[in-house]
């Protein structure tokens, strides 16, 4: 069975997935940047652009409240 882990970015909100079998991940499987559409869409319109590196923090389920002023 598939372990996911989930990430957020403090910064900009942007999800990511990475789900594992037995501790290995497996990129096929897993999502980067699945947000792209929505809450990191609006970061970069709002900031004139994206930033690297993210600041990932994981989460159980992606709070609104962990994102930074």
């Amino acid at each position: 069975m598939p372990e996911t882990t989930v990430r957020m970015c403090t910064v900009c909100g942007v999800q990511d997935y990475e789900r594992s079998i037995f501790g290995k991940p497996i990129e096929l499987i897993s999502s980067r940047e699945v947000d792209e559409l929505g809450t990191y869409k609006k970061w970069k319109q709002e900031h004139g652009g994206p930033h690297q590196p993210h600041d990932w923090k994981e989460v159980e389920v992606a709070p609104k409240d962990l994102l930074k002023d």
